[in-house]
């Protein structure tokens, strides 16, 4: 930080955490080292650096060694560590790295019954994080800045996959359904000035079997029987725009499936049906051909403002608008509101 009295020497802090250039809260953010620098007399040659704090840490957020000059608090994705009892303050409650358990219990227990209500990040803190010690959420996005000036974007969304139609799905949907989604949002767009924004798309999908399995942010790709004519038309699938539920026929074929399910999934992520351009993921089935595409202009709309700085647009990306508050009833209401049949 500067000094208040211009004629100190200025001083800056500088922190370095697991990954670079993150958007603070959306990746493990532990830091790492901190380190301050001291010019005198404007004079480049007369820089000093002062290293004081470098750690390291165990998955669940023990120290596993450390160099202290100066302890930074904030230390474990970006939570406070009390000096006297070494907990994080995770906002709901405290957290204990040492066991890697929270003390108390979770206040959304109900939804995580079958993990119990101390654990941290359903055991796997390499991938995910608890912002505020209630839920865990997934790594969803970061931002790089490359040295020619260009941006690369990676995107991750995490969605559910279930069955709820009387037919079996072909072995292998979900990754189908990945290598589809990959396809049509991965790409490059123009932003301000030109910018060039390279966006590395993924989606985690994970096949299972019951409703109870449905995280309460997640986004729900179902498969279903019928779906009822809805505006005159008789649709292979439905969503709504900029939510976390789609619906998908199970008479379709694998491949049908994959691309209904992109296609559905970028409605969930706020783009509108584009019927006119063949090859175009929201084109519909017969018209988008075997490896649908979004165009830069749609690739530019969902995912500009994450690499801007990613704060206004980080809901949109990970559960949107999840009316309920919870995944499963959104399910059970959006398949009740289309009249959707199910084996269920």
């Amino acid at each position: 930080m500067l000094p208040t009295n211009p004629a100190e020497p200025p001083t800056f802090t500088f922190f370095i955490y697991d990954h670079p250039e993150v958007n603070s809260g959306q990746a493990l953010g532990n830091s790492r080292i901190l380190y301050s620098n001291e010019l005198r007399h404007c004079d480049p040659d007369s820089v000093k650096y002062l290293l004081e704090h470098v750690i390291g840490y165990y998955p669940f957020g023990k120290t596993l060694r450390e160099y202290v000059f100066n302890r930074e608090r904030f230390q474990t994705t970006y939570h406070e560590r009390d000096e006297e009892t070494g907990l994080d303050y995770r906002g709901a409650r405290f957290y204990d790295g040492e066991v890697g358990r929270f003390l108390s219990t979770d206040p959304k227990a109900l939804d995580f019954a079958a993990w119990g209500t101390y654990v941290y990040t359903l055991d796997n803190p390499l991938r995910l994080v608890d912002p505020d010690g209630r839920a865990p959420q997934d790594i969803i996005y970061s931002t790089t800045r490359n040295n020619d000036g260009s941006i690369t974007l990676n995107v991750t969304v995490r969605a559910k996959l279930i069955n709820l139609s009387h037919s079996q799905i072909g072995v292998g949907l979900e990754h189908s359904i990945e290598s589809k989604a990959k396809n049509a949002f991965s790409g490059s767009f123009s932003y301000r000035n030109n910018i060039n924004v390279n966006v590395n798309f993924s989606l985690d999908l994970t096949l299972i079997n019951n409703v109870s399995e449905i995280g309460e942010n997640d986004h729900v790709i179902a498969i279903t029987d019928d779906i009822p004519f809805q505006e005159n038309s008789h649709p292979a699938g439905i969503s709504k725009l900029e939510e976390n539920i789609a619906l998908v026929e199970g008479s379709l074929s694998n491949t049908e499936k994959a691309t209904v399910a992109a296609h559905e999934l970028g409605h969930n992520l706020g783009l509108q049906d584009d019927y006119l351009n063949t090859g175009n993921v929201m084109a519909d089935v017969k018209h988008s051909g075997s490896n649908p595409k979004t165009s830069k202009t749609d690739r530019m709309y969902i995912f500009a403002a994450l690499a801007n700085d990613g704060n206004s647009k980080q809901k949109r990306i990970r559960n949107m608008k999840n009316e309920s508050g919870n995944s499963r009833n959104d399910l059970s209401d959006f398949i009740k509101e289309t009249n959707t049949k199910t084996k269920q």
